[in-house]
């Protein structure tokens, strides 16, 4: 695309907005990184723009130019048309998980635009090419479970989104797995605004009913992923349906494949030709695609050993809960014990850190943790999936802080926790508290830090010593941010797994090897040894750390 077209980086958009550069484009719009000044972070911006049937010179002025022919006129009204769907469809999905949410809609230079979260990675077409075409089910799998979690969701709200594909599936350099672009997304309500009547064609992963808008549903979706998962993992498009009853060649490329067999079912069922003998909820789908993922394990009893310690502070700014029980003592002290775990029950650790800088940052922590006790008590039981419950919660930290700052003045908190649901865990940060993972020897740090310094280090800036152990910006009176600065992490458990919660004041005196160290051995004796290390520096922070075995 001509450069003339594009925004030059610096252009301001709705009094907001400042373009870096551009990330993608297509034939209906060209999609930006932006600065966002009012939360102080990078978002991605959609614009609307055909270059069929728009033109622009921004040398001159920012504003498009539609073309003047009545045929071409009445194409720029239906693809406006689409976009304006688009951008209600995803404000109706805009709390559905990994679907990249939307942040705002406006419009200005002649044309529309949509503000959504910034995804970095890459699409699993970019993915499996450099992996020679081909994505082992082993790597393929545990996030595509992401996919059909917001698919799951998404259908419960009345859409589908008709247009699955690899190019369409969007996995970040954290692992999570995204579903992208809902211009040809539909209601499944014939009267509504939303229904999307456009025919598109997707050769090799469009279902048989493609082209009969009335006999498309649940069902299009499932067969659309399903031939993108053969995709993957062979290296080979699923035939179109006319071939495919001349001679079915599915059945012989999963066999070649790493499958089990269960799962080979799985995905014949999901792309059978007939209708009504596919899957029709993609409950049913992932229910057989991932079950043996989801077999992996279950603790009934699990272990933890929590304390803090205030070190040369004078007020202990950190703060903790341990699965609905609220500490906040002022002092020093240690406290371990089993929680005993049902099925059908969310357990919950977490670590919140009121940030030194601002005024009153323990009573920001104080305002989290009482908002993580109050969600586990509330949800402790519920039916409603945890990545949802999650999203939710975020909110509540949000507006608890807000009101704070509010009452006030400036001030803030990290918060990070970790949920366990059967047999899979949820690892959630906001700033610079880490969580850790011990699994058969190896730690792995799970939660991502997300700092002023990470800010900088993404656009390119120096990075000084301040920036490190800050938020992106405060909660609070003059600036607000929160839940969009979540970094969300999702995996099985197995037996054996350790986990550390805590806040960077265990993290800036010890480091990852001597981290291992200590979670090897009995949880007690581990924050023990946490706390002599950290003790041994004269100007020790106060720290918090929550370890949890199962």
């Amino acid at each position: 695309m001509d450069s003339k077209v594009q925004l030059p980086k610096g252009t301001k958009l709705h009094n907001r907005y400042v373009i870096e550069n551009v990330v993608g484009n297509g034939g209906f719009g060209i999609t930006y990184c932006a600065f966002d000044t009012l939360l102080n972070r990078l978002v991605a911006i959609k614009e609307f723009y055909t270059d069929k049937y728009m033109t622009r010179d921004v040398s001159v002025s920012l504003d498009v130019i539609l073309s003047e022919d009545e045929g071409e006129m009445e194409k720029i009204h239906k693809c406006h048309d689409n976009f304006l769907r688009e951008i209600k469809i995803m404000k109706v999905l805009q709390n559905v998980p990994y679907i990249s949410r939307i942040r705002d809609s406006f419009y200005e230079n002649g044309t529309e635009y949509i503000v959504m979260n910034l995804l970095r990675g890459q699409t699993l077409s970019e993915c499996a090419k450099k992996k020679g075409g081909i994505m082992r089910p082993a790597e393929l799998l545990p996030p595509l479970e992401h996919v059909l979690i917001a698919l799951e969701e998404m259908h419960a709200l009345g859409f589908v989104h008709r247009d699955i594909s690899p190019g369409n599936l969007f996995l970040t350099k954290d692992g999570d797995l995204y579903l992208i672009d809902f211009g040809t997304a539909s209601t499944m309500d014939e009267t509504s605004e939303l229904r999307n009547n456009q025919i598109f064609e997707h050769k090799g992963f469009q279902a048989p009913e493609f082209k009969e808008i009335d006999k498309q549903g649940v069902w299009t979706d499932i067969y659309s992923l399903c031939a993108t998962i053969v995709y993957l993992i062979t290296g080979e498009g699923v035939q179109i349906p006319e071939e495919r009853l001349k001679y079915d060649a599915i059945p012989a490329m999963l066999t070649k494949s790493a499958l089990s067999n269960r799962q080979q079912n799985a995905i014949l069922q999901g792309l059978n030709l007939d209708i009504a003998r596919r899957y029709q909820s993609v409950k049913e789908l992932r229910n057989d695609l991932c079950r043996e993922l989801a077999e992996a394990y279950f603790s009934k009893e699990v272990s933890y050993c929590a304390g803090t310690n205030i070190g040369t502070r004078a007020v202990n700014q950190d703060n903790l809960m341990v699965d609905g029980l609220f500490y906040y003592e002022g002092k020093d002290f240690v406290q371990s014990g089993t929680i005993v775990c049902k099925p059908e029950e969310l357990h919950m650790v977490a670590v919140c850190d009121g940030i030194g800088g601002a005024n009153a940052g323990e009573l920001a922590s104080r305002a989290a943790a009482q908002a993580l006790n109050h969600f586990i008590k509330q949800y402790r039981t519920s039916e409603v999936l945890p990545e949802r419950l999650i999203l939710e919660l975020m909110d509540q930290i949000n507006e608890k802080i807000v009101t704070l700052g509010r009452k006030i003045g400036k001030t803030g908190t990290t918060v990070s926790f970790l949920l366990w649901y059967q047999n899979q865990y949820y690892a959630v940060n906001i700033g610079d508290s880490p969580i850790f993972l011990l699994r058969k020897r190896k730690l792995k740090q799970i939660g991502a830090i997300q700092t002023l310094a990470r800010k900088k280090e993404l656009e390119g800036k120096p990075i000084t010593i301040n920036d490190c152990h800050t938020l992106v910006n405060y909660l609070g009176k003059d600036r607000i941010a929160g839940s969009q600065m979540a970094v969300f992490r999702h995996g099985y458990l197995q037996k054996g797994d350790t986990f550390l919660v805590c806040s960077d004041g265990v993290t800036d005196q010890v480091d990852q090897d001597r981290l291992k160290r200590y979670l090897l051995k009995p949880e007690e004796h581990a924050l023990k040894a946490i706390n002599k290390a950290v003790a041994k520096n004269a100007n020790n922070d106060n720290y918090t750390a929550v370890i949890v075995r199962f």
